[in-house]
């Protein structure tokens, strides 16, 4: 319970650091006061944890705040023609007319000469004569330096969708389409390190499933074992959008928790769980599974889920998943701050806290089913009871993922798939026979072609119902227009408060007096709960203290009103101006005595 309140308090600071900007020096300020606080708190045996939040919350706000990733824009109109100098530093992926490359940048040229310009960009290229003479697909590497020239396109924002925005988030500046890209030194030896390793090996699994299955069989198999969405044809992806289902392509903690689940159980069976050591094995195959599929944020902050969970196991102390959730989180956002707007990340924590909500009914549901199998113990029963069970936790998982995120479905993409909770609770029995079967046609084609041909003739069968499901299930939307911030905030508030109550298990409702319990003084102890003239003295300095902390706060975050304002000052040799942005920014201009 501690490490949730403190990954929240994190949490909840990093976002008054990005929405609100507060200055910095005021917040240092007031984090030496709660130092204080926390002094005077120990003196007077008052409980320290409110203090302790707080100095968290600040702390937190402040590296948000002092976090400036601003972006430099990559032109100044759209299509503008710019040369751009730079490194690969992704796996290249294949698009249906390009190849998709993610470029730190060195220098740009915007018709002016090479300037230094030190982003990542986003490249659509066509591969040059050389390199498809010289290579095998994708013909680009991680780590090739290139010379890029081409257009830029300014994102522009679909409906409710910010691309630029989305972009910005994951420190991109923008992107390119290029047919004129060479290679700056094509003679050098490309560099070798663990991370071209683990991209061939991805490259070599992708080329497995290709020749096992057929290409959409093969390009859904891709995104979901190797997070490869570039081969989805544009009409699947619809399919799986209007269904409400599109999640299930994007590898997140379903995905990562499956693998984990699946590594448990083969480490269990091989080494036995006499020797703790058998917990390294899903602890391996769950960071292989990242790397191998592309290190998105939701994965990574699944596999901290999962690792925590594993150390949690190694300890004896196996206890809810909101732990591990709460340090998952507290620990992507503390590396980057900005993460914390992007919608997949979100969509990614919001879903793991509704199942963590309904993880007790589905264990009740399990439970009741079983012991109507063990009553009913003939083979049909017993079957019967086991379908039973994996469809109830299905639509049990399903119905916490969407209650949990279907605001910010609406707010985002303007849509709500009504009937998406039951496709999500039909499609995601075959999920695990999916992983299951592209992960042996991707390996066993290393062994030989034939192996991975087997498995992919099984595989064939769980993909092609998932398919036929999305494919024939009716999409039944509703417009999402109507969802604003002023439902999102409530909503997940109220979700925070059930998810409380529930990690209490009750112990709040069994106290009598909740708030004589938490601002208890010291002299209730000694007198049977007296008023005294020190408690009177106490409470007043206590308030004068929190009306002065309000007075603060409120002039810390007295944002600008929006308007540009400028200022003329007669300084004795000249005028100066001063400037102030609709955002707040000030620029002072000094003209000086001529």
């Amino acid at each position: 319970m501690k490490l949730g309140l403190l990954a929240s308090a994190w949490l909840v600071g990093t976002i008054i650091g990005l929405r609100m900007d507060p200055a910095v020096l005021p917040l240092a300020l007031l984090v030496l006061a709660a130092i204080a606080g926390g002094i005077m708190t120990r003196f007077c045996h008052w409980p320290l944890w409110p203090v302790v939040l707080a100095a968290v919350v600040l702390v937190a706000a402040i590296t948000a705040t002092a976090d400036d990733d601003s972006l430099m824009p990559l032109a100044t109109s759209d299509g503008q023609t710019v040369t751009m100098q730079g490194r690969v530093v992704n796996d290249p992926e294949s698009t249906q007319r390009f190849f998709r490359l993610e470029v730190e940048a060195d220098a740009i040229d915007r018709g002016s000469g090479f300037h230094p310009f030190s982003f990542r960009i986003l490249v659509f290229a066509e591969p040059p004569p050389a390199l498809v003479s010289s290579r095998e697909p994708p013909y680009f590497r991680y780590g090739d330096q290139l010379l890029i020239e081409g257009q830029v396109q300014l994102p522009r924002a679909f409906a409710e969708f910010d691309y630029g925005a989305y972009l910005a988030n994951q420190g991109i500046s923008g992107f390119i389409y290029s047919r004129s890209v060479l290679l700056s030194n094509p003679n050098a030896r490309p560099q070798k390190d663990w991370r071209n390793s683990i991209f061939d090996l991805r490259g070599r699994l992708s080329e497995n499933l290709e020749d096992a299955l057929p290409d959409r069989h093969s390009a859904i198999g891709q995104a979901l074992l190797l997070g490869k969405r570039g081969r989805l044809p544009e009409d699947l992806v619809e399919d799986f959008r209007s269904t409400g289902t599109s999640h299930i392509l994007a590898i997140s903690g379903l995905h990562v928790g499956l693998m984990m689940i699946m590594g448990l159980a083969l480490a269990a069976w091989i080494i036995g769980r006499r020797w703790n050591a058998y917990l390294l094995v899903p602890l391996a195959l769950i960071w292989v599974y990242i790397l191998i599929s592309g290190e998105s944020p939701s994965a990574i902050r699944a596999a901290i889920m999962g690792t925590v969970y594993i150390a949690a196991l190694l300890a004896g102390r196996p206890g809810s998943i909101l732990p591990a959730l709460s340090l998952a989180a507290a620990a992507m956002v503390s590396l980057d701050p900005h993460v914390l707007q992007q919608t997949s990340f979100q969509l990614s924590v919001g879903a793991m806290a509704g199942i963590a909500l309904v993880m007790p009914f589905q264990e009740r549901v399990g439970i009741a089913i079983a012991e109507w199998s063990a009553t009913n113990s003939n083979r049909g029963k017993t079957w019967l009871g086991v379908v039973m069970r994996w469809f109830a936790a299905s639509l049990i998982v399903s119905v916490g993922a969407t209650m949990a995120t279907w605001p910010l479905v609406a707010f985002n993409f303007d849509r709500i798939p009504i009937l998406g909770i039951f496709t999500t609770a039909l499609a995601l029995p075959v999920l695990p026979l999916i992983l299951l079967g592209t992960l042996g046609a991707s390996l066993g084609g290393l062994i030989h072609p034939v192996v991975g041909q087997i498995f992919g003739w099984l595989d064939w069968v769980p993909i092609s119902y998932l398919m036929e499901l999305v494919a024939r299930f009716p999409s039944f939307t509703v417009s999402g227009s109507w969802v604003g911030s002023w439902m999102v905030w409530p909503w997940y508030l109220a979700l925070t408060v059930a998810i409380l109550l529930v990690r209490a298990r009750g112990h709040l409702l069994k106290e009598k007096s909740i708030p004589r319990r938490l601002f208890r003084l010291p002299e209730d102890r000694g007198n049977g709960g007296s008023f005294g003239a020190a408690s009177l003295a106490k409470i007043v300095f206590a308030i004068t203290l929190i009306s002065a902390s309000i007075l603060v706060w409120v002039q810390v975050f007295s944002g600008p009103d929006g308007k540009l304002h400028v200022y003329f000052f007669d300084v004795g040799q000249g005028d100066s101006v001063l400037i102030v942005t609709p955002g707040g920014k000030q620029i002072l201009v000094d003209g000086g005595p001529g």
